[in-house]
């Protein structure tokens, strides 16, 4: 069951990831990402870029590192099965029945042309991995661009002085229609990438129980704590920057605004800056379909109800 949904469910978001809504996506932010590197000269935003990058490759890193380390021993734990079985059986015919890296159907017999079949189990594994580790960090890349641009949203404001600027209206005319730009990119955002979070939301808790299960029933005690150490990760991953742009477009924006010198502003100004701090009352927060918003609350509870799915097949075992 745990393999079944996992596969499933990276399936799927590799077809959705490739849909023209997610390019078009991922197009723009590259753009608006390349654009900004050439022109800005402000050492903080440089700063802002560079360390958001940072954490997006080290996010990306760990969650690859962790696929693979999965699959790798999971092809391993299927090698040895099959070194094994030959070592026990060496005079076995070529059709009898012989052990599997993975449940997988053939057009043909998979113990008749065992070799075939092997070859085959190992490259869908990886294959699988590298389906899902594309799709994963395009998600997180995406995120990680719409919180980057809420904070330099954030130091543009709370950098501005009124003495040192002439058009001050001008720019905060600007930064607003940003702010408004921010918000229409994460309504995009939800409508691009809503059935990937979806799926990733509900098939997870299943996923986790059923690898709990197998841990607590001794069974490939390794894989299975690695594999629910990926799952763990790549769900807290989607939480943790859902989580961010909540907070970075509500309470972090709104300080920024307010704690910017507007009270030496003129009325249209201020006028400018309550229409902010207004939209700032609505957080922009990733949708997870019907079930609300994605946040680090909506993880914890799945996580909670990965072990109350536990309690109840270990009650009735």
């Amino acid at each position: 069951m745990k393999t079944l949904t996992f596969v499933a469910v990276v399936i799927a978001k590799a077809a959705i990831v490739q849909s023209y809504r997610i390019t078009k996506v991922m197009r723009t932010a590259t753009k608006e990402e390349q654009e900004k590197q050439v022109i800005t000269e402000d050492p903080e935003i440089k700063k802002i870029h560079k360390n958001q990058v940072k954490f997006a490759n080290i996010m990306g890193v760990v969650l690859l590192t962790a696929g693979y380390m999965t699959g790798i021993l999971f092809i391993g734990e299927g090698l040895y099965k099959i070194y094994y079985f030959y070592e026990a059986n060496p005079n076995i015919n070529p059709t009898d029945p012989k052990p599997h890296c993975i449940f997988f159907w053939f057009p043909f017999n998979r113990d008749e042309y065992y070799k075939t079949s092997i070859l085959y189990e190992i490259f869908h594994i990886l294959q699988t991995l590298n389906y899902n580790g594309a799709a994963q960090t395009v998600v997180c890349s995406v995120m990680v661009f719409l919180k980057t641009e809420l904070k330099i949203l954030q130091h543009n404001i709370s950098s501005l002085k009124y003495s040192n600027a002439s058009n001050i209206e001008d720019i905060l005319k600007k930064y607003s229609k940003k702010h408004q730009e921010l918000i229409r990119s994460v309504k995009d955002f939800n409508i691009s990438f809503q059935y990937i979070i979806l799926l990733e939301y509900s098939m997870i808790s299943v996923t986790l129980a059923t690898t709990l299960l197998g841990i607590l029933e001794g069974q490939n005690i390794a894989f299975n704590a690695l594999f629910f150490t990926m799952n763990f990760l790549q769900l807290f991953a989607l939480s943790w920057n859902a989580n961010e742009i909540l907070h970075e477009s509500s309470s972090k924006l709104a300080d920024a605004i307010y704690f910017c010198p507007w009270y030496e502003f003129d009325t249209p100004c201020k006028y400018l800056i309550l229409f902010m701090l207004l939209k700032c009352k609505t957080p922009l927060a990733i949708a997870n379909g019907p079930f609300g918003h994605l946040t680090m609350e909506a993880a914890v509870s799945r996580i909670k109800l990965s072990y109350s799915v536990v309690s109840v097949f270990s009650t009735s075992t």
